[in-house]
């Protein structure tokens, strides 16, 4: 989950961003579109987690804590399937415009460098 959470926060406006919120999506993550936040249902609320509702993963310590904060507006900012579907079809078309524009011989933005750390052949 911390991967595909890193691609998601690192990597806007990319093909990346949007498969790894899908994948998060499987996994039962759910994003707050105005709040800009990904939530998890606890799947056992306890003592020890303050009986809390969800957890949040927060970007500032890099973590997935207990959700304290304000739970009106929540459930009904969470970013639903069919807007997913959506944001994922933009970053393929967007992904697909971006290597039609690029050359033939251009290599593919992250693509690995050959082994002496020269361009690849």
């Amino acid at each position: 989950e911390e991967s595909l959470l890193y691609i998601f926060y690192t990597m806007p406006l990319d093909l990346r961003q949007g498969l790894a919120a899908v994948q998060l999506y499987k996994k039962n993550w759910r994003f707050h579109k105005a709040w800009k936040r990904w939530f998890v249902p606890n799947p056992k609320p306890s003592s020890e987690n303050n009986h809390c509702k969800y957890f949040v993963f927060d970007r500032e310590s890099w973590e997935k804590r207990p959700y304290d904060g304000p739970t009106q507006g929540l459930e009904e900012g969470l970013l639903h399937e069919r807007d997913l579907q959506y944001i994922t079809a933009k970053a393929q078309a967007l992904a697909q415009a971006q290597a039609q524009a690029r050359p033939a011989n251009a290599p593919a933005p992250g693509a690995a460098a050959g082994a002496a750390g020269g361009p690849a052949p």
